[in-house]
């Protein structure tokens, strides 16, 4: 009977640090990435404050004036959004290659001043198929999973503190009531992952 395979050791999230260098080099698209960033979560946030807006003021008074003053704050809300998130994504989208591109070329500049016999203990096929590999896996944290991570904690933090603005005591009671409904499941999941 076969005895089963561990599951893989998580990096650490500062294994990531060697990858900044390689960012550092692109500070132009690095910095408009994190401007559209800011922008995009700011617009997200504010939707519900123009919907509100929107709601309050628009449907209340009953004037066509209040009404179209209303929905076309709504409406420039949700074009920013859509610039900002559209913006976002495509800096980090050639922030990602970019980086892959200078990854590549300092690996395959590195592999090729390897002495013969490295290459002679080591099939070609091996090193490209791991090179291309991991490469795209970079690819795809830098380019995605960093930006979506970020873009969600900002949301958080952000949807967080208006929350303690418009209501701090419903606020108090999500941080204590979210956490004590989540923790059992986790607990119990990693229980029965065990098992």
């Amino acid at each position: 009977m076969d005895s089963p395979t561990p599951a893989p050791a998580k990096a650490p999230i500062g294994s990531l640090r060697a990858l900044w260098p390689f960012v550092r080099r692109h500070r132009g698209l690095f910095g408009a990435w994190l401007c559209a960033l800011a922008l995009s979560s700011a617009a997200s946030l504010s939707l519900p404050v123009a919907f509100r807006t929107m709601i309050d003021e628009g449907f209340r008074s009953g004037s066509a004036g209040d009404i179209d003053r209303a929905f076309l704050l709504l409406f420039v809300v949700a074009v920013a959004l859509a610039v900002a998130t559209a913006a976002r994504f495509f800096f980090v989208s050639l922030l990602g290659e970019r980086v892959v591109a200078d990854l590549r070329t300092q690996l395959y500049a590195h592999l090729i001043s390897l002495d013969a016999g490295f290459h002679d203990r080591t099939r070609s096929g091996e090193l490209v198929s791991r090179l291309t590999a991991d490469v795209e896996l970079i690819r795809n944290i830098v380019g995605s999973v960093m930006s979506i991570a970020l873009r969600s904690t900002i949301t958080a933090a952000g949807a967080l503190a208006m929350l303690f603005v418009t209501s701090p005591r419903l606020a108090a009671w999500a941080l204590v009531g979210i956490p004590a409904a989540v923790l059992p499941v986790v607990l119990g999941a990693r229980r029965i992952r065990k098992i």
